[in-house]
């Protein structure tokens, strides 16, 4: 199978790395005919790409329909619901989950390219700006608030804001996979407890532009989401 990746960004340079034989383009590059052509760029830019006629047209956008490519017969998506941020950097390491749609022979190309990469396909019929949103959500989100809470420990101790990273990071590797096996139930904190006076003294020191994140999850896990453990 014959692949052309059209964009250069982090995803399209990983996709690239992971499929040898693969051709990757980038912007105002002749597109080469191939059997599939993966859009790996921003949403705003799909429907802007000319593609070669025939094949099948993919794009990787978690938010979009296969109708985001205009003009081709044959077009689907394949998202990979994980966060990639350039070979560079190392490859994923955990299991990569990819969501497909399209055409028939859309979606048995983005199987084969699924299979062929080590990914675990499923099907998504529903609200796909939510999906996206949840996604972004433990991905992107999740990542800038760990960020800030090195922040916030670096400013605390004089240490680096590296070093923080590296002492919050199984805090928070633990935190997730818990959460990941009992849901809301098992997560723990002041909000969890109810413990209000401890919350608004983190509110007073820590960096105002945090304040509004930290009330905010806080709140999320005050307004009775979340049940407390059971007891022994």
């Amino acid at each position: 199978m014959r692949v052309s990746i059209i964009g250069a960004g982090r995803l399209g340079r990983t996709l690239a790395a992971c499929l040898p034989g693969s051709t990757l383009c980038r912007r105002g590059e002749t597109i080469p005919r191939a059997d599939v052509y993966w859009l790996a760029v921003r949403d705003a830019d799909i429907g802007g790409v000319k593609l070669p006629r025939g094949g099948v047209a993919l794009h990787s956008s978690g938010a979009l329909g296969p109708d985001a490519i205009p003009r081709h017969g044959e077009r689907g998506v394949l998202h990979p619901l994980m966060t990639f941020p350039g070979p560079e950097l190392g490859l994923p390491r955990l299991a990569v989950h990819a969501r497909v749609e399209g055409t028939p022979r859309a979606v048995a190309a983005a199987e084969a390219l699924a299979l062929r990469l080590g990914w675990k396909s499923f099907h998504f019929h529903g609200d796909r700006a939510r999906y996206h949103a949840a996604a972004v959500m433990v991905s992107g989100l999740a990542g800038a608030l760990f960020c800030a809470a090195a922040e916030e420990l670096a400013a605390a101790s004089g240490m680096s804001v590296a070093e923080a990273r590296q002492l919050l990071f199984p805090l928070a590797a633990e935190s997730l996979e818990r959460a990941a096996q009992g849901g809301p139930a098992v997560l723990t904190g002041p909000a969890a407890r109810g413990d209000v006076a401890t919350m608004d003294g983190h509110v007073r020191v820590i960096d105002p532009a945090h304040r509004a994140v930290y009330e905010s999850l806080s709140a999320l896990m005050l307004c009775g989401r979340t049940k407390p453990p059971p007891s022994a």
